[in-house]
């Protein structure tokens, strides 16, 4: 009997199990199935290429790893929707910003919610993001992390404070004859100290066949450049002829470096040197300072109450002369003391590693970085703005050189409708100010002559050979300027406008007139 109620026990187990396998394998199978469609709905969304492909949320957040786990209508005032997500990546990953992943997250989710208020929340991490946009506008107007509307930027710039270093020194030893009378001079110099300037352009003095260009601010010699022309050793048995090898080699490793422009540098007592591709040193003086400036330490500590950096800026100008860029365009506003490391954006003072903490209130660095907190309208960047200056004129060097190399083929003929020519020597580069041409730079294409600069509200304007250009200049009359000699020479005068500019058979036409001109 017993055994008989075992046998029974033992099928019933036996059916018992094989559904539980049976349900199993069904629960596989339909796992799998979901398996297959998530990555085939995952490998959709990764395929899009625009921010207008996007229909939702989850699917921006798919599209960035991130888990999406639910969407709720928002309690919090203000706000439209929260959505739930576990956030693929946190603010930071040891101390290297993710600034770039949250602005993904956030401007691709704004876009598709038509730009309603929503927050984004991760209860792992505790991150709450909340973004308000401008629906009318159709753009994001603020951007808040755990209630902190700068949140990276202070935490950026806390992170190079603490990192801050004293740029090193290294031994340079002077040899130019123009650099020992600078130094000897407090950086001032005379034009016949160099030689002939020709020219000038994009601010700089152009002694060229001295080789030796020259920017001033405040009368004092804001940086010299010893071009190819120039021959004779600047530092360490150092020409423009020697290569970055051997410069490393009797200098050392470099103490800046910049992989885009491929411009190495070093600083000295007096001077920083930096070397590019195109067989130029560049050199700046060192600012020395070993007194606080009242004026500016009281200018500061006003700025960091009030947070008006218009107001700071301006008055900062009355009492340093010494800017190298002083921009107002619209909302932009930027002003740079390059040479102290001190610049001033739209909301933010920006403290750079070549800054002279002694004439805040004296203060050496350490005291300088308690007193003066990040987040106070404060940014400290562990980089020399020096170096960034000249990096940034390096920029403005290789944009040129690209522009010369695919865009400067065309050669003057002259059985050519003269309206159509270009000229095969000089490259014409026109900025604008509304509808009328504020300067016109010329480039030449082979280096044989100094680049110039026409800073003039130019109307109308040809070439008639391959260094005559004409141009006019409304209310003002008609020009000729010769891009060789840097002459002008006027040809008409009055209060006209001055258009339909046309040269054929040595007659200029214009205006329905016109004038004989060879």
């Amino acid at each position: 009997m017993e055994n008989k109620k075992d046998k029974k026990l033992i099928k019933i187990i036996i059916s018992i199990i094989i559904i539980l396998i049976l349900l199993l394998i069904l629960v596989i199978a339909k796992l799998r199935n979901m398996s297959v469609q998530e990555y085939k709905e995952l490998d959709r969304i990764k395929s899009y290429t625009t921010i207008t492909d996007f229909k939702t949320v989850e699917e921006v957040a798919k599209y960035l790893e991130c888990d999406y786990i639910k969407k709720e209508d928002s309690k919090v005032e203000n706000y439209d929707l929260d959505f739930y997500i576990k956030i693929k990546l946190l603010p930071y990953t040891d101390n290297n910003s993710n600034e770039n992943f949250y602005n993904k997250l956030i401007s691709y989710s704004a876009k598709v919610l038509g730009f309603d208020n929503f927050r984004i929340i991760d209860k792992k991490n505790n991150i709450i993001i909340e973004v308000v946009c401008d629906k009318e506008k159709e753009n994001i107007k603020s951007i808040s992390i755990n209630g902190e509307s700068n949140y990276f930027e202070r935490r950026d710039s806390e992170i190079q404070k603490n990192n801050y270093q004293k740029v090193k020194e290294t031994n340079l030893t002077i040899q130019s004859d123009i650099l020992t009378k600078l130094i000897n001079n407090n950086w001032r110099i005379k034009e016949s100290d160099i030689g002939t300037k020709e020219t000038t352009f994009n601010s700089y003095e152009i002694y060229f066949d001295e080789g030796i260009q020259i920017r001033k601010i405040d009368n004092k010699v804001f940086n010299i450049v010893f071009t190819d022309k120039y021959k004779q050793n600047v530092v360490n048995n150092i020409t423009t002829d020697t290569s970055k090898e051997e410069i490393i080699k009797l200098l050392g490793e470099p103490t800046f470096k910049d992989e885009q422009t491929e411009v190495i540098g070093y600083k000295g007592k007096d001077i920083y040197i930096f070397i590019n591709v195109e067989k130029e040193i560049s050199v700046y003086r060192v600012l020395q300072e070993s007194k606080e400036d009242k004026e500016f330490s009281e200018l500061l500590d006003k700025y960091i109450e009030d947070k008006n950096t218009e107001d700071f800026m301006n008055k900062v100008k009355q009492i340093w002369n010494d800017y190298d860029e002083s921009q107002v365009n619209g909302s932009i506003k930027q002003l740079r003391y390059s040479l102290k490391g001190l610049e001033v954006t739209n909301n933010s003072v920006n403290i750079y590693s070549n800054f002279l903490p002694v004439i805040y209130k004296g203060k050496d660095i350490n005291q300088f970085k308690t007193e003066v907190i990040t987040g106070n309208g404060v940014a400290f960047y562990n980089n020399d703005l020096i170096f960034k200056n000249e990096t940034d004129r390096n920029k403005s060097l290789n944009s040129r050189k690209y522009v010369l190399e695919n865009f400067a083929n065309s050669k003057y003929d002259n059985d050519k409708n003269s309206n159509s020519i270009e000229s095969s020597e000089f490259l014409e580069y026109k900025s604008y100010s509304d509808e009328s041409t504020f300067s016109v730079k010329f480039i030449s294409k082979t280096g044989r002559y100094p680049n110039s600069e026409l800073k003039q509200y130019v109307n109308n304007s040809l070439w008639i050979n391959d260094y005559i250009y004409i141009y006019s200049i409304t209310n003002n009359g008609i020009y000729a300027y010769d891009t060789r000699t840097r002459n002008y020479a006027t040809l008409v005068t009055g209060n006209e406008e001055f258009k339909d500019l046309k040269y054929e058979n040595n007659k200029l036409f214009y205006n329905d007139k016109q004038i004989s001109f060879k």
